[in-house]
């Protein structure tokens, strides 16, 4: 109880450290709606703790990877031919095939194609968001290799990023 009350203190004296150098009066109410947001999420954090049994953070995980597989925040805007959508369940095919060769200490989050740059269209690599479930030895050079053997790619055209506790 003592460490979230002292988070609590530290983020107060943060947020109004940010609100002293605010560049003019204008952006004041848009930082103090946002330091106010963050500051309600504080403070809610014990109460969802003992609510959820210590799992609130797996909630939200769940709930930003749901967002984004339906939609929100999705990263291809919709095209006349409809490109966007194919491009997306081809991403989600590969995520669930994937899936069943990946190791149990990794969970596949999220595929995205990797467009080259300078070349809308072009599709260069793929970029594969893994959660880590526990502590391993595996690095994401391993992975890099794993999935671009399952691909059919070299391994410098795979990029992994591993989000959660690990």
């Amino acid at each position: 109880m003592l460490a979230i009350i002292r988070e609590i203190g530290i983020f107060i004296v943060i947020a109004q450290a940010v609100l002293f150098f605010v560049p003019g009066e204008t952006y004041v109410k848009y930082v103090k709606v946002i330091v106010g947001i963050i500051f309600i999420l504080k403070l809610s954090e014990p109460v969802l703790s003992l609510i959820t049994g210590g799992e609130w953070e797996a909630i939200v995980e769940q709930a930003i990877a749901d967002s984004e597989q339906y939609g929100f925040g999705a990263h291809l805007p919709e095209t006349a031919d409809g490109s966007a959508k194919i491009y997306r369940e081809i991403e989600e095919e590969i995520k669930r095939r994937l899936q069943e060769e990946t190791p149990e200490e990794y969970e596949i989050r999220k595929v995205r194609l990797k467009e080259k740059a300078g070349r809308e269209g072009v599709y260069t690599g793929i970029v594969i968001t893994v959660l880590q479930k526990q502590e391993t030895q595996d690095s994401a050079d391993y992975l890099k290799e794993h999935y671009g053997r399952l691909l059919g790619m070299e391994a410098s055209d795979v990029e992994i990023e591993t989000v959660g506790r690990g």
